[in-house]
């Protein structure tokens, strides 16, 4: 299997040049021949509290679908989805054909800048089936918690985290992925945003791919 890291220069809020990155990624996964390429956390809108009405007022999803159809190319990226009233921060798996598969809703909100504020929990951990393979997925604050990983390690060879992680942490970022693949002996991937958050912070935009070490 050959996995496309998109780590996307995200610009908060600027969702039409976001797609564009996005979609230029996506041709260059695939005439690299990638079986799934994988963005990051609110890879789109840009991590914060404007991407609930950016997602309101953009069909961010569709129009990702019409690119993952138009190039054959399997799609996992962070983006924020309605069910009834509450919003989630989800990781979104579509299939070749832009159909969405699955979508994993983040069970660990970043509480320390107050997701929690427009950002409903969920409680189902992610599995989705990829390839004929089951597949754990995360999103950012959820590596810090490793009961969780205990419990994908028991259903996936593989563990994808897509984050918008900041740059000044990335001494965290960095030895979790892998403590978390030395810990519970599976392929370990993260999929970080580049750019800058609301603030001017910088994010740690870069990509890790890990093999537990028996």
């Amino acid at each position: 299997m050959k996995i496309g890291l998109g780590c996307l220069d995200t610009v908060y809020s600027d969702v039409q040049g976001n797609l564009e990155k996005a979609r230029k990624a996506i041709v260059s996964a695939s005439e690299h021949a990638c079986d799934l390429l994988v963005f990051p956390e609110m890879a789109i809108t840009g991590y914060g509290p404007a991407s609930v009405p950016l997602a309101e007022s953009n069909d961010v999803e569709g129009i990702l679908s019409t690119y993952s159809r138009e190039y054959r190319l399997p799609l996992l990226y962070g983006h924020v989805h309605r069910e009834g009233h509450a919003w989630y921060n989800c990781a979104v798996l579509t299939d070749e054909m832009g159909v969405k598969r699955y979508s994993y809703r983040k069970i660990h909100p970043f509480t320390l800048a107050d997701e929690q504020e427009y950002i409903s929990a969920g409680t189902v951990p992610g599995i989705a089936e990829f390839d004929e393979m089951p597949l754990g997925l995360t999103v950012c604050y959820d590596l810090r918690f490793s009961e969780l990983y205990r419990m994908l390690s028991f259903l996936s060879p593989l563990v994808v985290n897509i984050a918008a992680w900041p740059h000044k942490r990335d001494e965290q970022y960095r030895p979790l992925l892998k403590a978390r693949a030395i810990e519970f002996q599976f392929f370990s991937i993260g999929v970080n945003q580049g750019g800058l958050s609301p603030s001017g912070e910088a994010y740690g935009g870069h990509p890790l791919r890990l093999r537990s070490q028996r």
